[in-house]
């Protein structure tokens, strides 16, 4: 679901290029793990649009990929969404598990740490006393065992090549040691030039070759996930107990498991792991550009689920526990206290998934059972499968779609407001849990009676039962209570659906039109965008889709309502609106560089082009405030990437997404990177020098895609901080 701006009017900035919009969902579907395709011209010939099942041979716009979002994230209009209960097979008997934990350092000039071995023997104590898993099945490396030889052959050896494991059987890597943070070779594209790394008991000590030897970089860790995705399955979670941010913090009480910022650290080779983190499955096409992460924890992997112990900024910490009289990290502590007690209880298992896991050790309960806090620590739960059931392929179906709701002083609040497209009116219903006994609870209605920006008040539509009893529930929406797009049709139309439309008569102004021809649908739209930039009018032959007319007109009513969904602007706004250019892309690497360098070239195609207003039928149900500005692109060969700049005193988190006109799908474009990082639009700075983003170069990233609508929102409510794309309260 796009998120946009609460109580901010949003600037525009629209894409159009010659030869109608092209959407290649079959792009999507390639890219399976962390990878992205240039798909050639001659593979483009003769695939089918995912809406209109009609051949494309024009060759798309090509937006560069040169960061770690190499898989699209978006809406297309015929997914299908359950809110309902568990799908998939049920949880694994199997499990297998690498732990790695590290006190004691080789290299003298590293600090060694006290918690670390304690942890693995704990959580190798769960494993077996809990979970039940054979010793056979569980490999441990502690301290002088944990070597990087040592890691990188476990992985391979216990893991990827491991005949015992079957394809979905489950995987687990326990990591407990120091973290690092450090330059990035020129030729890495990454996030601020620099990469994270996990520390071998070795770390820093001359190899047999003399050579340095240097922690496991976070793309050699993407790739041996990768490919042990590809082999066994990606039924995997890993979990790291370490930070990648040195030094120390005032009133902080632990050890921070991070190497200092002062020590000297040896430049990473350019071919450093070459050999895994080059890894792409045989069935991958030859034209391929990898993506690579910007650090260990990043929404985007397929290839696992990640709980790490705290975000990009914060320190992960290990300190004396006096109940249990020896040194613990406090992450590990908090996360096997919360796993012990989930499945002594049972009840709850069916329903805790890794992402709910995480949500709960923050819990005033999990803290108690601990005796202890986490120190200002945010742990995170990163990955696609974030919403399977633990230690399984099971996953709550609707858990994207849903929100978080809790009571407070006597309300109830709901973590949606007008950011995601929430107005007075919206409807919402408890989401469907065979765990909870009240099921009184699944047939209640709830209103959203006062919208804030990022959440909303609801009431009930009985009052039998009492606020309190909905309190840690999620809910989704049934209605959004949006302004009803008006439909002219000869066929009938049911009215159910998630958005209003409402038929007028044959000579009444109309957004929409859909008739039926002898072998087809015919589809015209009228709204202001479509209508000045894109074919009004659709032909969709029965033979190419089984799709009927109410679903059609869903389809494009919640096209229109994501792209036409505007908040209030309040009276200070027009500082806060980035601006965006756009430019043709030319490869600037030196010969024999392992990567193309990306690089601006000729001037920026939106600058000549003039702001001007959209008008529309004053009866239409969709306005465009402000001003759009488009860009006629002839040459679709070339890469194009985008720069966003940022004169506002406030740190931004951008979100682009891409709208196409012809298949209606909605395609995420550049989502910042997690909760864990810093903002990546920052504030313009003292100079007086904007901020700057690039998108598609340089360590920027972006899909490579089509011509359509391009819109990028970015305002201080929403975007001074993180949006989940999992829709928690926390």
């Amino acid at each position: 679901m796009s998120h946009h701006s609460a109580g901010k009017q949003v600037s525009q900035t629209y894409v159009s290029a010659t030869g109608g919009a092209i959407f290649q969902q079959e792009a999507h579907e390639m890219q399976s793990t962390q990878q992205s395709y240039h798909t050639p011209k001659d593979e483009v010939t003769g695939k089918k649009d995912p809406l209109s099942g009609t051949a494309h041979s024009q060759k798309p716009l090509q937006i560069a990929s040169a960061g770690i979002l190499g898989t699209t994230e978006g809406y297309h209009p015929f997914q299908q969404t359950r809110y309902d209960h568990l799908v998939g097979g049920r949880p694994p008997s199997r499990l297998f598990a690498l732990v790695i934990a590290i006190d004691q350092y080789q290299d003298v000039r590293i600090n060694d740490l006290h918690g670390c071995t304690h942890d693995g023997t704990d959580f190798v104590r769960f494993l077996r006393d809990t979970l039940r898993v054979p010793p056979s099945r569980i490999v441990q490396l502690i301290d002088a065992e944990a070597t990087r030889a040592n890691i990188l052959d476990a992985f391979r050896d216990q893991l990827i090549n491991n005949r015992d494991i079957k394809h979905g059987d489950a995987m687990v890597i326990f990591y407990a040691g120091h973290g690092d943070r450090r330059a990035a070779p020129p030729a890495w594209a990454a996030e601020d030039n620099m990469v994270e790394t996990i520390c071998p008991h070795d770390e820093g000590i001359p190899d047999e070759q003399g050579q340095t030897i240097i922690g496991i970089p976070d793309r050699t860790f993407d790739g041996l996930m990768r490919c042990l995705a590809h082999e066994k399955g990606d039924n995997i979670l890993a979990i790291f107990d370490c930070c990648h941010s040195g030094g120390v913090m005032r009133e902080m009480t632990g050890t921070t498991r991070a190497l200092s910022l002062e020590r000297h650290r040896e430049p990473i080779p350019e071919d450093l792991d070459q050999e895994i983190w080059t890894w792409h499955s045989e069935g991958a096409s030859r034209d391929v550009k990898m993506v690579f992460p910007a650090g260990f924890s990043y929404p985007a992997m397929r290839s696992h689920v990640l709980l790490a112990a705290c975000r990009q900024d914060e320190k992960a910490q290990e300190t004396h526990i006096n109940a249990e009289g020896n040194t613990r990290g406090l992450f590990t502590l908090h996360l096997l206290k919360c796993l012990r007690r989930a499945f002594e209880e049972e009840a709850s298992l069916p329903q805790l998934t890794y992402a709910r896991l995480v949500d709960r050790l923050l819990s005033p309960e999990v803290m108690k059972l601990c005796g202890t806090s986490l120190d200002g620590q945010h742990p995170l739960c990163e990955g696609k499968n974030r919403d399977r059931l633990l230690f399984s392929t099971s996953e709550l179906m609707g858990e994207e779609s849903s929100f978080a709701m809790q009571y407070e002083n006597g309300r109830l609040y709901v973590s949606a407001g007008r950011i995601h497209g929430v107005v007075k009116g919206t409807r919402f219903a408890v989401q469907a849990s065979k765990a909870r006994s009240m099921c009184t609870l699944d047939n209640v209605v709830l209103i959203a009676a006062h919208v804030d920006g990022l959440q909303c008040i609801v009431q009930p539509s009985t009052a039998d039962l009492p606020l309190c009893a909905f309190d840690h529930t999620r809910v989704v929406v049934i209605t959004w209570n949006s302004a009803p797009m008006k439909v002219r049709t000869s066929v009938p139309v049911s009215q159910q659906g998630l958005l209003n439309c409402t038929e007028v008569e044959p000579k009444e102004y109309h957004d929409v039109s859909i008739e039926m021809g002898t072998d087809c649908w015919i589809l015209s739209r009228f709204d202001p965008l479509t209508f000045r930039y894109a074919v009004q009018q659709q032909i969709f032959k029965f033979t190419d889709i089984s799709l009927q007319s109410a679903e059609i007109l869903e389809a494009v009513a919640r096209w229109n309502f994501y792209l036409y969904h505007f908040s209030d602007s309040g009276p200070d706004d027009a500082n806060l609106q980035p601006s965006v250019q756009l430019h043709r892309l030319e490869d600037k690497s030196e010969a024999g560089s392992l990567w193309p360098l990306l690089a601006q070239s000729g001037d920026d195609l939106f600058g000549a082009a003039k702001g001007e207003p959209v008008w529309g039928s004053p009866l239409s149900a969709y306005k465009v405030p402000g001003l759009v500005k488009e860009a006629l692109l002839h040459d679709m060969a070339p890469y194009y990437g985008l720069t966003l700049f940022n004169t506002s005193e406030y740190d931004l988190f951008p979100y682009l997404f891409y709208f196409n006109p012809s298949t209606c799908a909605i395609q995420a474009w550049y989502l910042p990177h997690g909760s864990q990082v810093k903002a990546p639009l920052p504030q313009r700075s003292g100079k007086g020098v904007p901020g700057r983003l690039s998108i598609g170069y340089g360590s920027g990233a972006l899909i490579a895609s089509s011509s359509g609508f391009l819109r990028t929102s970015s305002e201080i409510l929403a975007f001074s901080s993180y949006l989940s794309r999992r829709r928690t309260s926390t």
